[in-house]
């Protein structure tokens, strides 16, 4: 059955509105009801007609002139606009309306209005040139085959249409042919064609009609057989009690995906959503609207998204297989979210495929972690091969000096002559001092590394410091036949400052140990210089040397650690790799920076900048004059004899009294036997450590209300946790081993000088 919802230019008739009555099936093909069905197909479709009325202005603005069109969009929009209301009107009054005469008349006259309107526009299109004639044609023909077919609803509209219409193909054919100079024969032809046209579409129609009329009359015939018409219903009603049951299932099977805390999407064939729980939106910032019918791999991959896995994905997804896999999705703001993805293919009972499920969970914080203990493996690893590269390297460093030192004693146990004595004390001298250089930049490594290289300010005599360092060092240059160290101060005196000595002396060691052993002829020279700040006094110490020099690509590699910028296997220079290093950690520490410019082949100039403190009271003069001072009673705890003994040959000339003590103990029952003025502890030591015995030690003091003696750390146990230890128990400041005799007694004279400061910085 034909019915003006299957046109062109309406749609479908809803399902619930076929009939299964009589009653009903006649009232609908009533001349009431076809009218009534006629008005509604014709408001159903009115932004479609306006569509096409809109296109067919369009091509005449285009291709005629747009006054053209705008004259027939006035006449055909408003036409069209004027039967949409006048027919809604209709509706609203409902269906007993449209069996009144009346208003099938007004209808009729509605739809002359609209056709002549619809033939005035397609008029100006076919009487405006050749470009347009054919196109008019077609949609002259449409509107007509669009009448046809809703004939039967209402006679009377489709008359009016008529009658427009075949108005409109006159004026196109013969208005051009009353033109001069237009051949006869071509519309002539024209109109044989056009005539042939709709003869053979009212022949087709006609036909259709007949076919329409025996379809109803098959309709109603299988209407009246109610028997037929309940069994089916019977029929119908037990499959649609299954198909309620199987909703049921499915409604309660969404509601666990609806509100599972992983998110679940429902895939097509092409892995394009057609559905997605709320946690999919919750995790990803997507609403389902905003993915519907659109790839998931388009909307969640990005840059960082891992090619392969999506590879794999492809491949099981194409194979109609399972996947399981992580991957790195792009939320909807842009950040990213790893995902445990779970994939799997449904197939209905004929094993057809029907859809993917996929099911993802949010493992960023999983993968984190993951990253993490993968970093620390890395870090572990790098730490391994640092250390194994810092024992081969300590190994090295640590026989050189060794070596000498073990020869040298075999030349001496030997009995050397008196020519070869002081040579071999030189040789002694400076393997000593070269073990010593090596230890000093292992301990400072341990403090950098650790991240404990903290600078303790003390008073200190730049120029005497200085002084000494570079007396020190040209023993070692004077070994390699170079001249200097030379030593420039400034023309006026340096005022005592505020630093570490124990890290300045290190830092400038550092410098002056790197230029000695990188020249192999010419000199050295250190230079300082001052210069008054309103903020304090900047000082500058520049390292100048003649050696090889460093290549510009280099100047910057060199203060790695474990680096040297000749860093090939076969090295030409012993060294840990460690003191341009260390001092660049120790500038840093004091606040200070290191400057470096070199030429190769011509030498290097490594300057220091610091800005201290200037000492405004210099307080008493006479460090070691306490060496003459007969009253006073200094405490040795050590328990090695060597140590021991050279302790007592370093105070050997001391006018004063020198005790020692084996163990803790005995210097805790020492020291209250005694009651010395200087106690020098080690920490390392039988029965009681020397931590312990200064805490027993503090403890008669503060029981007695006794003044604190100055005790001194003199230990092997350099680390900066040694060092914090023994500030802790109450001793007054820290030397490590080996020391020299010089700051031993520059350490001893500062406590009793200053009377007892704690934490001095005098190393």
């Amino acid at each position: 059955m034909i019915q003006p919802e299957d046109c062109a230019l309406a749609k479908p008739v809803p399902r619930q509105e076929r009939y299964h009555d009589l009653q009903s099936f006649d009232h609908a093909n009533s001349a009431a009801g076809l009218l009534h069905r006629y008005a509604r197909g014709r408001v159903k479709a009115i932004w479609l007609r306006l569509s096409v009325a809109a296109a067919g202005v369009v091509l005449l603005g285009v291709f005629v002139h747009w006054q053209a069109a705008l004259i027939a969009m006035a006449v055909t929009v408003p036409a069209e606009i004027a039967e949409h209301l006048i027919l809604n009107h209709h509706l609203r009054k409902g269906p007993g309306n449209f069996a009144s005469r009346r208003t099938g008349r007004t209808i009729a006259v509605v739809s002359l209005v609209q056709a002549v309107g619809l033939g005035v526009c397609i008029a100006i299109a076919g009487l405006n040139g050749e470009v347009l004639r054919l196109t008019a044609w077609v949609f002259l023909i449409g509107a007509t085959l669009n009448s046809l077919l809703v004939a039967r609803y209402h006679p009377a509209s489709h008359h009016a249409r008529l009658a427009a219409f075949s108005l409109t193909a006159c004026a196109i054919l013969f208005l051009p042919g009353l033109a001069p100079g237009v051949p006869i024969a071509n519309r002539a032809a024209e109109v044989v064609a056009v005539a042939v046209l709709f003869y053979m579409f009212r022949t087709l129609f006609q036909h259709l009609t007949r076919r329409e009329q025996g379809v109803l009359n098959a309709e109603r015939a299988l209407i009246e057989g109610s028997e037929e018409t309940r069994s089916v219903n019977a029929a119908l009603k037990k499959a649609q009690s299954k198909l309620v049951e199987r909703e049921k299932e499915a409604r309660r099977l969404a509601l666990v995906a609806q509100h599972a805390n992983d998110s679940v999407v429902m895939l097509d064939h092409k892995a394009r959503i057609i559905w997605a729980n709320d946690k999919f939106s919750e995790i990803t910032g997507y609403k389902f609207a905003e993915v519907e019918g659109r790839s998931i791999g388009a909307k969640l991959n990005g840059p960082l998204t891992d090619q392969t896995t999506v590879a794999r994905l492809i491949a099981a997804r194409n194979a109609r297989e399972s996947f399981t896999d992580y991957i790195l999705n792009y939320r909807k703001d842009g950040s990213t979210v790893w995902m445990e993805i779970n994939q799997t293919p449904l197939f209905d009972e004929n094993g057809e495929f029907t859809l993917f499920i996929s099911v993802e969970r949010d493992a960023t914080k999983m993968m984190e972690k993951q990253a993490q203990l993968q970093q620390a493996l890395a870090e572990v690893k790098r730490a391994d091969q640092e250390k194994s590269e810092f024992l081969s390297r300590m190994s090295h460093e640590l026989r050189t000096p060794m070596n000498g030192v073990v020869g040298g004693l075999d030349i001496l146990t030997d009995g050397a002559d008196p020519a070869e004595f002081d040579r071999t004390l030189d040789i002694l001298r400076v393997s000593s001092a070269r073990m010593q250089t090596i230890v000093d930049d292992i301990l400072s490594y341990s403090e950098i590394s650790t991240g404990v290289l903290v600078a303790r300010a003390g008073k200190s005599d730049l120029t005497k410091m200085l002084q000494t360092q570079v007396a020190e060092f040209r023993i070692v240059a004077a070994q390699k036949g170079l001249s200097g160290p030379k030593l420039t101060l400034p023309d006026s005196p340096v005022p005592k400052v505020w630093v570490d000595a124990r890290l300045m002396r290190r830092m400038i060691d550092a410098l002056l140990d790197n230029a000695i052993k990188f020249t192999d002829q010419g000199q050295i020279d250190l230079t300082l210089s001052c210069a008054q700040m309103h903020d304090g006094l900047q000082v500058r110490i520049s390292v100048e040397d003649t050696g090889i020099g460093i290549h510009p690509d280099d100047q910057e590699r060199v203060f790695e650690k474990f680096t040297q910028a000749d860093g090939k296997n076969t090295r030409c220079f012993d060294g840990a790799g460690l003191g341009l290093s260390i001092a660049q950690e120790i500038a840093g520490s004091m606040g200070g920076k290191i400057a470096l410019s070199s030429i190769p082949g011509q030498g290097s100039r490594f300057e220091v900048t610091l800005l201290l403190r200037p000492v405004r009271d210099a307080g008493p003069a006479g460090k070691t004059a306490f060496l003459n001072d007969p009253a006073l009673t200094l405490l040795v705890a050590e328990d090695n004899r060597t140590n021991r003994l050279l302790i007592s040959r370093m105070f050997k000339n001391a006018r004063f009294r020198l005790e020692f003590a084996e163990d803790g103990e005995q210097a805790v029952e020492k020291y209250i036997e005694l009651r010395p003025d200087v106690v020098l502890m080690d920490l390392s030591m039988p029965r009681k450590n020397g931590l312990d015995a200064t805490r027993d030690i503090r403890k008669f003091e503060a029981r007695g209300n006794l003044p604190e003696c100055p005790i001194l750390a003199l230990t092997a146990n350099a680390y900066a946790s040694d060092r914090k230890d023994c500030f802790d128990v109450g001793m007054n400041d820290f030397l490590a081993k080996p020391v020299k005799k010089a700051a031993l007694f520059d350490a001893v004279g500062q406590v009793l000088k200053l009377g007892v400061p704690r934490e001095s910085g005098v190393p």
